[in-house]
């Protein structure tokens, strides 16, 4: 939808998939890509990949290839996206921790001598650090804005729908210079569309992140590339 009414000359689309390429992102990598905004479009139900339910697709990317490449210092320019990153899937930008402290161990906590509002407290803080919540904030650390779902996301082909009402009606002059944040308006409208940053050094949960880099990435990390981007739209 995007590709049939932004202009065609201010926007050139690069798709990452590589039909039958189980390693079409680290192939991106190896390419060299770089881009201004990031379309990611699957199922994201459970939060350990996006994937497709179509049969003849084989397709899918996990949170463990998105984690690699955000801390890997040879492949950041594909996840790590001048302007914004588009995630439709469900719960893709959800809040809460996958997982939590459960009270067996607040319980551990008092039995050692904790106060039962410090073992709540320090509960609450480990399944806030490491509940796995807000994990894509990680991954696309640094990037301006990103929007997803809060919980649930409306299929491909309805906000495809939206989309094409947007541009349908949209002032000329607006539709011609859009950068899809204002076509992400309709698709925002009665769902649960949220736009947050990514992840920077001043976020109180900064340091995760650098857990997570350690643990997903073997080679030593080098500081992002100021290079300016080329005027591309990726999707996946």
């Amino acid at each position: 939808m995007l590709q049939r009414h932004l202009p065609r000359g201010d926007y050139r689309f690069v798709e990452l998939v590589q039909r039958g390429q189980a390693d079409w992102l680290a192939s991106a990598c190896q390419r060299g890509v770089t881009c201004d905004a990031l379309v990611i479009s699957g199922h994201f139900d459970d939060g350990t990949e996006f994937y497709t339910d179509r049969f003849d697709d084989r397709e899918f990317l996990t949170m463990h290839e998105l984690q690699q490449a955000s801390c890997s210092a040879s492949c950041q320019r594909p996840v790590r996206p001048a302007e914004e990153v588009y995630l439709f899937g469900c719960n893709t930008l959800k809040s809460e921790p996958r997982h939590v402290a459960t009270a067996e161990l607040a319980r551990s906590l008092v039995r050692s001598g904790q106060k039962p509002a410090d073992a709540d407290r320090l509960s609450a803080l480990l399944s806030e650090r490491y509940g796995q919540s807000d994990r894509l904030r990680h991954v696309f650390k640094d990037v301006p804005v990103l929007y997803g779902f809060s919980s649930k996301a409306p299929l491909g082909p309805t906000a495809g729908l939206f989309l094409e009402r947007y541009f349908q009606t949209a002032p000329a002059a607006r539709s011609q210079a859009a950068a899809p944040a204002p076509a992400a308006e309709p698709v925002r409208a009665g769902s649960s569309m949220i736009a947050v940053p990514g992840l920077t050094e001043a976020d109180p949960h900064a340091s995760f992140q650098h857990d997570m880099c350690r643990l997903a990435d073997k080679q030593p990390r080098t500081r992002k590339s100021s290079a300016s981007c080329t005027r591309c739209r990726s999707a996946t």
